[in-house]
């Protein structure tokens, strides 16, 4: 059976999720580069998808009990 391409966001979110679980990163110090370097919006986005994520995983956990 053939795999169902990925999507753009499914891409973006399995890159960010492997290179957050990269125990070799130093993510304090990724933060202080995008904080340094990086217009707000970006620091925004970055933002809205720590807390979608949060609220999915929430609202996933409520539903399941």
């Amino acid at each position: 059976m053939a795999r169902k391409a990925l999507t753009d966001e499914e891409k973006v979110a399995k890159k960010i999720i492997e290179t957050v679980n990269d125990l070799t990163i130093d993510l304090e110090e990724v933060g202080e580069i995008i904080g340094s370097t990086y217009r707000n919006v970006s620091i925004n986005r970055l933002v809205v998808i720590a807390e979608s994520a949060e609220y999915t995983k929430n609202n996933r956990w409520h539903k399941m009990s």
